[in-house]
């Protein structure tokens, strides 16, 4: 009789240790660390031009979500673009602020921060953009923040931040001219 009970915990063993490792590796494929692969992915999320001044740095793909992340020398000049299946955000209680909240006091103690928000273009409508404008002692920032649901039941967030003089309200919708077509 127990021979069957221990022959079930033997094979429900094997199975769950299987389970683990195939998650595990399935995680591992799903960060990206290779520039060809984050620009593939990036194009993947939306066809945009990415600015020449950022490098790929990570993109993760899992559970039919997309990341993908541009910098300059740091943080304060980046592009981020993230897509996610609606249904998931809507039924996740998880912030949506994939990746857009930076530190600004590791590099100013007291940094100014006002936000505010401005209609853009994008596919067609208007659509309301969120923006930051960041003072720090050694200069100011700006960051875009667009947040829609496109035609494939999707999330897409394309977030751009940088030098106030180099990203600005036409550059950001210059951006977003690139990423009319799904």
């Amino acid at each position: 009789m127990k021979k069957p009970l221990t022959i079930f915990l033997a094979v429900l063993f094997v199975a769950l240790v299987g389970g683990v490792v195939a998650l595990m590796m399935y995680l591992k494929r799903g960060i990206l660390s290779d520039p060809a692969e984050i620009r593939a992915l990036a194009r993947e999320i939306v066809p945009i031009e990415v600015p020449a001044d950022l490098s790929a740095r990570q993109g993760v793909q899992f559970f039919g979500g997309k990341l993908a992340i541009f910098e300059g020398a740091d943080v304060r000049n980046s592009l981020v673009l993230a897509s996610f299946p609606a249904e998931a955000v809507e039924r996740s209680d998880a912030d949506w602020e994939v990746q857009t909240q930076i530190n600004w006091e590791q590099f100013d103690s007291d940094p100014k921060i006002e936000y505010s928000e401005l209609a853009m273009n994008f596919r067609g409508a208007e659509t309301m953009v969120s923006v930051s404008d960041i003072t720090l002692e050694n200069g100011g920032y700006r960051g875009f923040l667009l947040q829609a649901e496109v035609e494939d039941e999707r999330m897409l967030k394309i977030f751009r931040v940088g030098p106030v003089g180099e990203v600005d309200a036409e550059h950001f919708q210059a951006l977003l001219d690139q990423a009319q077509q799904p």
